[in-house]
């Protein structure tokens, strides 16, 4: 029982510093939590405190990395500074960084055109975001929400970089991230190709399944209007 109370605790600490990073505020953080908690949900106190501290850039051991890749590997590597939160405004500045690597590491590739997929966090689906990708000239590639298998950072990125790094030791936020810098940039071209081709065929399932959905669907209905 003692064991149950100490995870759900870590759990609810972590629940918090994720909402925090998306920009939500700790009373909307406190209603959220308690439908999905109840009883056992941290006190509104609670979760001030920890939403406090979480902003103000307390560690959990933890540095969350932004990367942005294509077929033949990264384009840019970033990790959100202690103390920030990802919002629209940072995350368009981060846009535009990669605008400018782009240029200087994919040579002619700007006007060919530039697809840009991410998933639907707040920071990415706000106004402000979707005029920045429009001024750039970039195309966005929809995304399906709660879809993390149509997230090829997520299916294909995330795992073997989690599993290269664990168990190990840092004595710094600085030594993982040039450790995980050094990782991402010594994967082959094969590799992150392999992660855009997997992309293409999960879209053609997903387009297939919804399809056959449509499809189910416009036969249900016909059945009912006869």
């Amino acid at each position: 029982m003692a064991d149950q109370k100490a995870c759900s605790r870590i759990e609810q600490r972590s629940v918090i510093k994720f909402l925090v990073a998306e920009g939500c505020k700790p009373i909307e953080i406190h209603r959220r939590m308690s439908t999905v908690y109840g009883a056992t949900c941290f006190s509104q106190k609670n979760v001030y405190k920890w939403a406090k501290l979480f902003k103000e850039g307390r560690s959990s051991g933890k540095v969350m990395l932004t990367v942005f890749w294509d077929m033949q590997g990264p384009i840019t590597i970033s990790f959100l500074e202690k103390g920030s939160t990802v919002n629209s405004a940072n995350y368009c500045e981060l846009l535009r960084q990669v605008k400018k690597d782009i240029k200087n590491k994919r040579r002619g590739h700007q006007s060919k055109g530039v697809i840009l997929h991410h998933d639907n966090a707040r920071p990415h689906t706000a106004a402000q975001t979707v005029q920045t990708i429009n001024e750039l000239g970039w195309e966005l590639l929809p995304h399906p929400p709660y879809s993390p298998d149509l997230a090829p950072s997520d299916f294909h990125l995330f795992g073997p970089l989690k599993a290269f790094t664990r168990g190990t030791k840092f004595e710094s936020d600085d030594e993982v991230k040039s450790v995980v810098s050094d990782w991402l940039r010594h994967q082959s071209k094969d590799f992150y190709a392999e992660g855009i081709r997997k992309l293409v065929h999960r879209w053609e399932k997903c387009v297939t399944v919804l399809g056959d959905y449509v499809e189910k669907l416009k036969k249900h209905r016909g059945r009912e209007s006869d």
